[in-house]
């Protein structure tokens, strides 16, 4: 049962420390836009986890990528990261 659905645009600063990756959740603020007229991003939130659950979500983001790429939905893996890059804040994503 999901208890709570939480929508983002993209994803913001990432850290780890200690063994947690720590995903600060980000919502587009179409008031506050770069020059290039895209909306910024603005922190919505955090996801914590284990260092285990990050890496088998990240296996299962890659599932479902691929999946997309296969169906025609997305392009390929150049593509993707070109998009991934363009949604990300400039100097907000951190490994």
């Amino acid at each position: 049962m999901v208890e709570q659905e939480i929508f983002i645009d993209g994803f913001g600063t990432i850290r780890l420390a200690g063994g947690v990756v720590r995903i600060e959740l980000a919502r587009a603020v179409f008031d506050d836009a770069d020059a290039d007229g895209r909306p910024k991003l603005a922190p919505k939130g955090m996801l914590i986890m284990p260092v285990e659950a990050f890496l088998r979500a990240e296996r299962q983001f890659a599932g479902v990528a691929q999946r997309l790429v296969q169906a025609g939905i997305a392009a390929g893996d150049r593509k993707l990261a070109e998009t991934a890059a363009a949604a990300v804040a400039p100097g907000t994503a951190q490994g």
